[in-house]
């Protein structure tokens, strides 16, 4: 019993770390996802690292922080999104690294005026560079909505 106790005191601080950690990480997401909101690209990028790897949604190619940021000021002028969610998220810390993984639902107008839904699968991975998050690899791929 004396070893159990033990073993919570020392793990105490690592899961205070790592929900601060997890709160970091999903603030990181939510002010991309405001920026985009906005239509702000410049916000959008801010914790894009610049080594960043990408797989994205119509792309069957791994992008990079310029291909990807191009896409990305293309993609912002064609139409406006409504809202970002993420179901189920769950961060994962490792040090200096982090891995969070969630489903996407979202809903967007293109520019010809028509709603759209999207469901996703994600994973993101960040990399404390500077005392700041940043992006080093994101997967998206489409997934189907919940019956």
């Amino acid at each position: 019993m004396r070893t159990l106790a033990i073993l919570f005191a020392l793990a105490a601080p690592a899961l205070a770390d790592n929900a601060q950690v997890e709160r970091e990480i999903l603030d990181t997401v939510q002010k991309e996802w405001a920026a985009e909101m906005k239509g702000d690209a410049d916000g959008m990028i801010k914790s894009k690292s610049k080594d960043v790897t990408i797989f994205d949604l119509g792309n069957p190619y791994r992008t990079d922080y310029t291909v990807d940021n191009s896409v990305l000021r293309i993609e912002l002028k064609s139409g406006a999104v409504l809202a970002e969610h993420m179901i189920n998220p769950k961060v994962q810390v490792f040090g200096d690294v982090a891995i969070l993984t969630y489903n996407f639902v979202g809903m967007s107008r293109g520019s010809d005026g028509k709603i759209s839904h999207d469901y996703n699968r994600a994973t993101r991975v960040y990399h404390k560079e500077g005392g700041q998050w940043m992006l080093v690899h994101g997967h998206f791929s489409r997934s189907t909505p919940e019956p």
